[in-house]
């Protein structure tokens, strides 16, 4: 789902009943070239947030 892209960090969160986001994202378990293919996006417009 995270890896989607079509959510925000908050609906998800919200969906998967986390309230900190530390909690969440050791859930997900992010490496580092998925952390750099977030950044990319970024850059690109493809997406408006970071995790």
């Amino acid at each position: 789902m995270y890896q989607s892209h079509k959510y925000t960090l908050l609906q998800m969160m919200h969906v998967s009943g986390h309230k900190p986001q530390k909690t969440f994202m050791d859930y997900i378990k992010l490496f580092s070239d998925e952390i750099a293919d977030e950044i990319v996006a970024i850059a690109n417009g493809a997406k408006s947030e970071v995790f």
